[in-house]
């Protein structure tokens, strides 16, 4: 498998040398003083860099090269060698060995249409990491054929992560024109301003969203009335934008609706399961199934283990809450959700009967990784308490489940997990 290369300073100035180089030349100043300046700050990394670096970006000049001056070049005809040796390359993308697959279509690339070929070549590069160096191929599928929906949407993926302002710009254009524009455009364009609408304050901001939904629900009626297969897998994204939508106005009833429908696509999406889960948690039930699911589903996502380890608190089975706490003290998170799973750990360890050392340090955890908290503060100050009186605590302050509800949906909205999560599924 190929693997990441830690970006030195020598491999990324040479990477950002050829980027430059690549656009110097397209607009027409290849040898202009601007390129040969570059040419002398990457003539100076080069010897910095190890073999490895050396090959890998070896390739990318000539991949560059390629579609800065081959523009017109025509695709050979294929025979069954051919035909296997591509194979090989896509079967070596999805195995992870980017390397080998990009010197596979540099070597048969001249079989495969141009268009495609450079869409691969992007698609390799986000997967190493490097979304500056995929974006002048997916730039170059989506000038090559700017009908193709796919296309469109790779590029404003691919914009996103590289240009963000200029991702959003492009975004917001799509939507004025949605009609003019492919169903797939238009999702990712949705996808890209409802994330940007999340971070406004605007006074318009219910009408933003609004809009939103208008615009991807008239996407989702294109897509039933057309007879394309290919295009079903946009109905997953649909449906989170929408239900991420009417949850951002209040509607939990529409966006439960549409949570669900998502998940009967993909059942097996913890992120949705999660999401529906903390919509609905104190007022459902059926929210503790969704966690227990998505923890089955072994989800890196936190919140899952936060709900699952909350609802086992307030009904007592502290057993319970103790190994989901412990499960979940081992997920990436905010330290004001460690802070909370160890308050929770520490008053199911005092029920339990742990030692009071064990017990102290859960408390001193999660007043130390949230010092605000003065509810950790004041639980900390009854454990104490009751040490002193030998009087056992049964009176800990909790947090309601309406609380928790409110906390989940207000984190998950600048949780880069979840928003990442949600995108295309040829992105």
């Amino acid at each position: 498998m190929s693997r990441f290369i830690p970006k030195s300073p020598s491999y990324q100035a040479t990477m950002s040398g050829l980027l430059r180089l690549h656009q110097l030349t397209l607009d027409g100043q290849d040898e202009s003083e601007a390129a040969d300046l570059v040419r002398e700050s990457m003539h100076e990394h080069w010897e910095g860099l190890s073999k490895v670096e050396k090959d890998r970006l070896t390739g990318l000049s000539k991949d560059l090269y390629e579609i800065s001056d081959q523009v017109d070049a025509p695709v050979e005809p294929s025979n069954p060698q051919t035909h296997n040796k591509i194979a090989e390359a896509y079967h070596a993308r999805s195995r992870g060995e980017w390397d080998r697959a990009l010197s596979l279509l540099r070597r048969w690339g001249k079989y495969i249409p141009r268009a495609l070929l450079s869409s691969q070549r992007g698609s390799i590069w986000r997967s190493l990491g490097e979304p500056a160096a995929s974006l002048p191929f997916v730039e170059f599928a989506s000038r090559l054929e700017p009908e193709n929906g796919a296309y469109q949407a790779t590029l404003l993926y691919a914009l996103r992560g590289v240009y963000p302002d200029e991702a959003l710009t492009r975004a917001k254009l799509v939507l004025r024109e949605a009609e003019a524009n492919s169903i797939a455009g238009v999702i990712y364009a949705a996808d890209i301003v409802l994330e940007s609408l999340k971070d406004c304050s605007s006074i318009d901001f219910a009408t933003d969203i609004q809009n939103v939904i208008q615009v991807v629900e008239l996407a989702m009626y294109r897509i039933e009335d057309a007879d394309d297969g290919e295009i079903s897998p946009l109905y997953s994204m649909i449906y989170s934008i929408l239900a991420t939508s009417y949850q951002e106005i209040g509607d939990s009833r529409k966006a439960y609706e549409f949570y669900s429908r998502a998940i009967r696509l993909d059942p097996r999406d913890d992120m949705l399961l999660s999401a529906r889960g903390i919509l609905t948690y104190g007022t459902d039930p059926n929210a503790t199934r969704d966690f227990e699911e998505a923890i089955r589903l072994k989800s890196n996502l936190i919140w899952p283990y936060l709900y699952l380890a909350h609802h086992h608190l307030v009904n007592n089975r502290f057993e319970e809450c103790r190994v989901i706490c412990e499960q979940a003290l081992h997920k990436v998170e905010t330290e004001r959700i460690k802070s909370q799973i160890h308050e929770f750990l520490a008053i199911s360890l005092t029920a339990l009967g742990y030692p009071e050392q064990v017990i102290r340090r859960e408390f001193e955890n999660a007043i130390r990784l949230n010092a605000s908290s003065e509810r950790a503060k004041r639980n900390f100050e009854k454990f104490e308490t009751g040490l002193a009186t030998r009087m056992p605590r049964r009176d800990w302050e909790r947090v309601s489940e309406s609380s928790m509800r409110k906390f989940g949906v207000q984190e998950t909205r600048i949780d880069p997990d979840f928003s990442e999560r949600r995108k295309l599924a040829f992105a």
